[in-house]
């Protein structure tokens, strides 16, 4: 999709148009450009997570991928819709962060739950440093648009910072390799 549901041309179709501009502007290839890499990189993300999208100057869930009391707190409440029970909630979430735990500093390796639907943790290395992450990536990362499994992030201080993909196949040997 080029184009938003209002007309406008989506994030991926503009950040393509500036690097063809800058690609015009310095003389270099296309693909060489800041803005390229960022295109590849929010497509493949909204390939991992496609209930999510880029509106409004931040990354929002979908409407039509929420839940039907998500917008309705007093249906909650009152147990008209949805998820009633406070236990069922802490359960939920409880999943959800058995599911999902990035560590604070160092390497966390990140898929999907077998619906498709959540971000599921894979694996935590932590403490691992920043050259290490680059020797890593060096040596395991394939490219954005070429058929990618897992995604490799860099968390400092409970943010990520930097991240790669790759495939399923290379899980291990990154494993024992950033455990080295």
């Amino acid at each position: 999709m080029t184009f938003n549901a209002d007309g406008t041309p989506t994030l991926e179709r503009m950040l393509k148009g500036a690097a063809h501009e800058t690609a015009a502007r310095e003389g270099c290839n296309v693909e060489q450009t800041p803005e390229w890499r960022a295109m590849l990189e929010l497509e493949a993300w909204r390939n991992v997570m496609p209930q999510y999208e880029f509106r409004d100057g931040g990354i929002h869930r979908k409407p039509e991928s929420l839940p039907p009391f998500a917008n309705k707190p007093d249906q909650l409440e009152e147990g008209r819709m949805g998820i009633v029970d406070d236990a069922e909630r802490r359960q939920m979430i409880a999943q959800a962060n058995r599911e999902y735990h990035p560590c604070w500093n160092g390497l966390h390796v990140c898929g999907q739950t077998a619906d498709e639907e959540r971000p599921l943790t894979v694996a935590n290395v932590p403490g691992l440093s920043a050259t290490k992450f680059t020797r890593l990536r060096e040596q395991f990362a394939v490219p954005y648009d070429d058929g990618w499994d897992l995604l490799v992030d860099l968390f400092l201080g409970g943010d990520t910072v930097d991240e790669f993909p790759i495939r399923q196949q290379s899980l291990a040997a990154l494993l024992e390799a950033a455990q080295a």
